[in-house]
């Protein structure tokens, strides 16, 4: 597929969901390859075989959990996928930085703990 393809194939899953999605691509083109970032992807070689092929499907379109319970928070209407990195509100994803998905998953995981930044001095309690 040209860049201009997989930036459109990028775009739908962003506004839809994410969809399954297996490459397959010629061994001379394996270099430039470049899988789309969001969703569960794969590849296959174009001379792969037949069994190769079904194993990989079933690998993408397996209908079970892929993590387990404890891998999943939920918070109100948001959901962690603490074993793949993803988050949801509203059954829609939610883009992050690295750093924002650490601090939020790090605060979802720890509830009722109270955090101060390193600099800062706790709060007064008055008398």
């Amino acid at each position: 597929m040209e860049q201009e393809t997989l930036n459109a194939v990028d775009s739908f899953v962003a506004e839809n969901g994410f969809i399954p999605m297996l490459i397959v691509r010629d061994l001379d083109k394996l270099a430039t390859m470049r899988m789309p970032m969001q969703g569960k992807n794969d590849f296959i070689l174009s001379s792969a075989n037949e069994t190769e092929l079904e194993v990989r499907c079933s690998l993408l379109l397996w209908p079970g959990e892929e993590s387990a319970s404890a891998d999943i928070v939920t918070v109100d209407n948001m959901t962690i996928n603490l074993a793949t990195y993803q988050v949801y509100i509203d059954d829609r994803p939610v883009d992050l930085t690295l750093m924002e998905y650490s601090l939020l998953s790090f605060l979802a995981t720890h509830p009722s703990r109270c955090l101060f930044a390193r600099d800062a001095s706790p709060p007064r309690v008055g008398l």
